[in-house]
């Protein structure tokens, strides 16, 4: 029971992890908003926590474990590439985040100036 309750914690830190990475600038635009308040944090941190509950225990040990999720069939390499390969988009998506911060602060400042 620990060990599934271990991956359950830790498949939730995954998903919100991967949940504000992907929309991000959705959760930018919410944060803004006239009526966000500090109080609505939890309540859009619950929110997101919702999503959790589309995956059954098992694909959440298997995202949040994958070598230790692995039966004997299954190819624990295309686990290691696909992890590879999210890292990779993560750093691209991170690059333009920046770039496109830097664009939005220099509009602001030559509009203000």
């Amino acid at each position: 029971m620990a060990a599934t309750t271990t991956a359950s914690q830790e498949f939730t830190a995954f998903y919100l992890q991967r949940t504000t990475q992907e929309f991000a600038e959705d959760l930018d635009k919410v944060r803004e908003a006239e009526d966000f308040k500090a109080d609505s944090v939890p309540f859009l941190v619950h929110a997101l926590q919702q999503g959790t509950a589309l995956y059954s225990a098992l694909d959440q040990e298997r995202v949040a474990k994958p070598a230790a999720g692995a039966t004997k069939n299954e190819d624990v390499e295309m686990t290691d590439a696909v992890t590879e390969e999210v890292e990779e988009e993560n750093e691209v998506k991170s690059v333009k985040k920046e770039k496109k911060e830097k664009k939005d602060k220099s509009k602001k400042k030559k509009s203000s100036g």
